[in-house]
């Protein structure tokens, strides 16, 4: 049996050293004139005021909470209020209070006692510690939790024992692994379809692209599909998922390797497709888009790339269709990534509990 890493019992000061180089970044970062930082959404006063520091709170308290509401078209009645945490880039590394955190966010979306969790990919933030990750994982453990895989979980093309490892270790932690396929999820005699596709689908060439898509299937239509990436959705079929939900994205004022910024997001290739001036909420062909902020850091442990964060989505029975703002059809999807192909995956759906 292996030992529990310490920072899994309590988070712990860090040196004076570092906390003067985070002070440093932080002075250089709110320079006068530089952007506001994007608001808040509604919590609790005490975890607005923790949410910068990682520092002198317990780890619980500098999660934030992003409640939102959608409408899903064909939403099955008795799915109406069915709630889904979406957690992204939990980052294990062996920093420990980056562990802390990405440990409490697991913890902080059991107490909210939804009705799935959404894993939405980059588990590792350096070297793949698996016995970590399962530490880590522990809250969620006979909970109903699905996942996917970023590009960076995925490895170069060829990678197979890379997938086959983290596959199993999601597995040994009851997690059910999406690698573009739908699981079915019943309640009260109607059935939800939640798919999940694979992080590197925004790289792959058109063809393999298409497979990825086929292999989930169009009918019936998805409600819910979880993805790493957001910029993959200007490439998805029309009019295809109720709701995408996806990671992958730093909310603060800088990117980290791996996420790109909101701002580069919002400004850039998703732009034409925000929803009424929206942070975070595009609207792509017929599909909602909603991008999660992410729980860890790669490297200096500091607010700089937002506040840890999870997403509480309540699915909700549409009333009414969305309707679409106009978007320029002269958008050049080609200037997203140029792609690799990855390995085929065999089309199924499994009953999830």
């Amino acid at each position: 049996m292996s030992q529990s890493h310490p920072a899994l019992s309590g988070p712990r000061p860090p040196p004076v050293g570092l906390a003067l180089v985070v002070l440093l970044l932080l002075s250089v970062a709110c320079r006068p004139g530089d952007p506001e930082p994007t608001p808040i959404p509604e919590e609790e006063l005490a975890e607005e005021e923790a949410v910068d520091s990682l520092y002198g709170t317990p780890a619980a308290q500098n999660i934030r909470v992003t409640r939102i509401e959608i409408d899903i078209p064909d939403l099955p009645a008795a799915m109406d209020g069915y709630r889904i945490a979406a957690i992204s880039d939990l980052y294990v590394t062996g920093w420990e209070d980056g562990l802390t955190v990405a440990r409490s966010a697991l913890e902080r979306a059991v107490e909210e006692g939804v009705d799935l969790i959404a894993l939405l990919g980059g588990y590792f933030g350096g070297v793949r510690d698996h016995e970590l990750l399962l530490q880590v994982l522990q809250p969620v453990q006979g909970r109903n939790v699905a996942a996917v895989l970023s590009a960076a979980d995925l490895g170069p093309p060829g990678s197979d024992q890379i997938r086959a490892e983290l596959a199993e270790t999601l597995g040994e932690a009851g997690i059910q692994l999406l690698r573009n396929r739908r699981a079915l999820i019943e309640r009260n005699g109607d059935t939800l379809h939640v798919a999940g596709i694979d992080g590197d689908a925004h790289l792959a060439a058109d063809w393999r692209r298409a497979e990825m898509i086929g292999a989930i299937g169009a009918e019936p239509r998805v409600h819910v599909l979880l993805s790493a990436s957001p910029i993959v959705a200007p490439r998805f079929p029309e009019d295809r998922y109720g709701l995408v939900l996806a990671g992958g994205t730093a909310c603060g004022e800088v990117g980290l390797p791996g996420r790109a910024s909101l701002a580069q997001l919002q400004e850039g290739i998703m732009a034409p497709f925000r929803m009424n001036g929206q942070d975070r909420y595009f609207y792509v062909d017929g599909n909602a888009l909603f991008v999660t902020c992410g729980v860890g850091h790669t490297f200096l442990p500091t607010g700089l790339a937002g506040p840890p964060e999870i997403t509480i989505a309540t699915l909700r029975a549409a009333i009414e269709p969305i309707e679409e703002e106009e978007v320029d059809e002269d958008i050049d999807l080609d200037a997203i990534d140029e792609g690799i192909p990855a390995e085929p995956v065999e089309p199924e759906a499994e009953p999830m509990e």
